[in-house]
């Protein structure tokens, strides 16, 4: 579903996804350098550090971006860092002449990001920091990391960075949406422009429609939130607050056409807005539990992240593994999370191997589970915001 049909995500998440093959999957060579992605969580800063040989080349640096993106992104001092391990040398990081500064076209009489207050300045980064957070986790079985195009033939890494910045002013206006109160429809037309701007940013490639809906709706909630309380929510009254909007959701138009409503038409099995409508149970019962759990028993954050990433497939009736496999192809998917976590998940030695064999069997039968992915990402947010 779409912004204009109101409930978005026919994206690569929970809805459709173009058809992909597999360029490479393979776990970290051994004498690969560990690099790491600094995310900045409050300037949204991307930069690279390497230990061990060398630094690996094609890493995006803040050195690196053209030069309104990195002022843009570098707008705050005092940063709070945090590394996402990425353990092997990318093949598909941008160069710099691949990424963009598209803004979001704001519609008239809708809060911008030019007069947003530094809550929604903070929340928006944070929203694009969970977005990058779910793009740097790998191996992810199907999907696109900085070294695999997982299931895709049209879509990498570079892809979804360009992606990023276009949606950069989206979240923070919606978090200012969030706080002005501002009625569902605004943050629908909001919606419609920020899926505008990713298309003129990827050349018509989905990347993150669903992310537009889910991570924005929540965006907004957490934001209104702390205006209203003045202090954090948790990651489930987050989830919950959306429910307010239950009944906008409900009414909203939907693409009859569009590939995620044809799937919840065959398989009779529901999509992301009603998921939305029901304060996102998978969110507060999987992938929240999920990645608490990972990250008190000392798994790094992007262990935490594969483990919710495989809860979530083992538990989502994903549209996008229904569009491109069939119920079979969902089945298969699932069957794999379960037994993947079964086995101890990664508590297991080898986990990065036998997910990057997981992902092999993806991309024969071209699953890309990206339902699961965008509230892989969504559980991020969620998570962080708690903190901020």
């Amino acid at each position: 579903m779409n912004m204009r049909a109101a409930h978005h995500p026919a994206s690569r998440g929970i809805t459709a996804a173009p058809v992909g093959a597999r360029l490479s999957a393979k776990g970290i060579p051994g004498n690969a350098p560990e690099t790491a992605c600094v995310i900045d969580m409050e300037g949204a800063r991307l930069s690279s550090v390497t230990t061990g040989l060398a630094s690996a080349p094609g890493i995006v640096s803040s050195s690196t971006l053209p030069n309104r993106a990195t002022q843009a992104l570098h707008a705050d001092a005092a940063p709070r860092q945090v590394p996402v391990s990425t353990g092997e040398r990318p093949r598909h990081v941008p160069h710099a002449s691949a990424i963009t500064d598209t803004e979001t076209h704001t519609p008239a009489g809708v809060p911008s990001a030019a007069t947003a207050s530094h809550l929604a300045h903070r929340l928006g980064r944070l929203a694009v920091c969970a977005l990058h957070a779910e793009l740097a986790c790998a191996p992810k079985p199907g999907l696109v990391t900085p070294f695999d195009a997982g299931s895709h033939t049209d879509m990498d890494a570079s892809t979804f960075l360009r992606s990023l910045f276009a949606l950069r002013g989206y979240f923070v206006a919606i978090a200012q949406a969030g706080i002005a109160q501002a009625p569902f429809e605004h943050l629908r037309q909001l919606g419609i422009a920020a899926e505008a701007a990713m298309a003129r940013a990827t050349g018509g490639i989905n990347t993150h429609r669903g992310a537009i809906f889910s991570l924005g709706l929540l965006t907004a909630q957490a934001a209104r939130l702390r205006a209203v309380h003045g202090r954090q929510p948790s990651g489930e009254q987050v989830c919950c607050a959306v429910q307010a909007w239950s009944v906008a959701l409900q009414a909203a138009p939907l693409d009859s056409q569009s590939h995620g409503q044809r799937m919840r038409a065959q398989y009779r099995v529901a999509g992301v807005r009603e998921q939305a409508a029901a304060g996102y149970p998978l969110l507060r019962n999987v992938a929240l539990p999920s990645l608490r759990a990972a990250l008190a028993s000392g798994a790094s954050r992007e262990a935490a992240l594969a483990q919710a990433l495989m809860q979530l497939i083992a538990e989502v009736d994903d549209l996008n593994l229904l569009h491109r496999g069939g119920q079979a192809g969902l089945a298969h998917a699932q069957q794999q999370a379960r037994a993947f976590l079964a086995a101890g998940g990664i508590a297991q030695a080898g986990w990065r191997a036998q997910l990057a064999r997981i992902g092999d069997g993806f991309v024969v039968r071209r699953l890309s589970p990206g339902g699961s992915a965008d509230l892989l990402a969504c559980a991020w947010f969620l998570h962080a915001q708690e903190a901020l």
